[in-house]
């Protein structure tokens, strides 16, 4: 059972380190031994669907199980139905369905994924990831992320959630990066130029049901053309999530001094279930009011797709992408995608399509590789996640 609870939550090290100690215990787990059968109800439960894994599976497995407690916890979540608790004899999966209702978080297990990036005008580079739902066992979250490209650019960041009992959360923060980019006129000739970015805050995060807000302070320094900007303010971001396949987010921060700024943005996310795939689909309003380096830029890896990185800027961008995502085979999935944007009241666009691999955990570990098209101009994209 805790190499099941693995697999599912260590990123895409967990082929190397657990997949296949999994298989030989299971291998191994004798049928006579009514917690050999737990262990292959758990498989069922818990591993994605290429791996063959099946909940229906968990009822035929556990009928007539002695392990009262155990088997009625499996079967509950198999079925939805908690009524099917054993209340006299739960285990702590049992206890903890009975608390928290069905579907809790996963298992407090660290995730470390590593993955590749590399798009039109960004350079080829790697990027990691490392998080941590319970850090010290008092469910304190840990984020760790960075990486790097060929042209010199690096980024790095770092938040810690502390956990306190009650709704509403500390948290600190610290990123920086340094960024390795073409500027393009209007003719579209481009320059180098080199931009780095420091930053760091506190703030407070309160969740209630399906609404989570955050407001904190920032320091903020940027490096623009041989000179260092320097500003503090408050920033806040709010996200509703009022069903599975709905979100809504919105983030605002102001920086008062050398290097003020205003900015917000709003991002409208829906991602129905389609003809067996996932139609995902992302509006949005982005607006800033401060230095031209400050702007948004589309173009990479994310918005435009197979256009070079940093091709328009602006300072009102109007988001709109489309996707259609469809599992293959085993973990792979294929994608064909419309991205197109405002900026400052022109349209661009670009299409295009390409593939994912999906691994454990699949929310959170995804690698896919997409050829896109538009306006003159084309290009192989290679990210760690979705684009949106």
């Amino acid at each position: 059972m805790a190499r099941v609870r693995l697999l599912k939550v260590s990123g895409n090290f967990a082929p190397i380190l657990h997949e296949l100690p999994l298989d030989r215990a299971l291998r191994n787990c004798p049928d006579s031994d009514p917690w050999c059968a737990i262990a292959r109800a758990d498989y069922h439960l818990w591993m994605p669907t290429f791996t063959g894994a099946d909940p229906s599976q968990v009822e035929p497995i556990l009928e007539g199980s002695p392990l009262i407690g155990p088997a009625s916890a499996r079967l509950a979540w198999a079925s939805g139905d908690l009524s099917r608790l054993t209340t006299g004899e739960l285990d702590g999966m049992g206890q903890g369905l009975q608390e928290v209702g069905l579907y809790p978080p996963d298992p407090g297990t660290w995730v470390l994924s590593l993955g590749l990036s590399g798009a039109p005008g960004s350079g080829i580079g790697g990027l990691f990831s490392f998080s941590h739902p319970d850090l010290g066992w008092r469910q304190h979250q840990l984020t760790l992320r960075g990486g790097g490209d060929s042209r010199g650019g690096f980024f790095g960041m770092t938040s810690l959630r502390f956990a306190t009992g009650r709704a509403l959360r500390p948290l600190l923060y610290a990123a920086g990066a340094r960024l390795v980019a073409n500027r393009y006129d209007v003719a579209g000739e481009r320059e180098l130029y080199v931009q780095g970015t420091a930053r760091g805050g506190a703030g407070l995060a309160w969740t209630a049901g399906p609404l989570m807000a955050t407001l904190g302070g920032q320091t903020r320094a940027d490096f623009y053309e041989g000179s260092w900007f320097l500003a503090n303010g408050p920033w806040l971001s709010l996200s509703l999530v009022p069903q599975r396949y709905l979100s809504l987010t919105a983030v605002g921060e102001a920086g008062f001094g050398s290097g003020e700024t205003f900015s917000g943005s709003v991002n409208l996310r829906a991602m129905p279930p389609l003809l067996g795939g996932t139609l995902a689909m992302r509006l949005g309003f982005w607006g800033v009011e401060g230095p031209e380096w400050r702007d948004w830029t589309a173009g990479g890896a994310e918005l435009l797709r197979g256009q070079p990185a940093g091709r328009w800027r602006g300072s009102v961008f109007v988001p709109a992408q489309v996707e259609y995502r469809h599992r293959l085979v085993g973990p792979l999935q294929a994608a064909a995608f419309l991205d197109s944007v405002a900026v400052d009241g022109r349209w661009h666009w670009s299409l295009g399509g390409g593939l994912r691999l999906l691994l454990p955990p699949e929310d959170l570990n995804v690698t896919r590789i997409d050829v896109g098209v538009g306006e003159g101009s084309w290009g192989v994209v290679v990210a760690w996640g979705q684009a949106f």
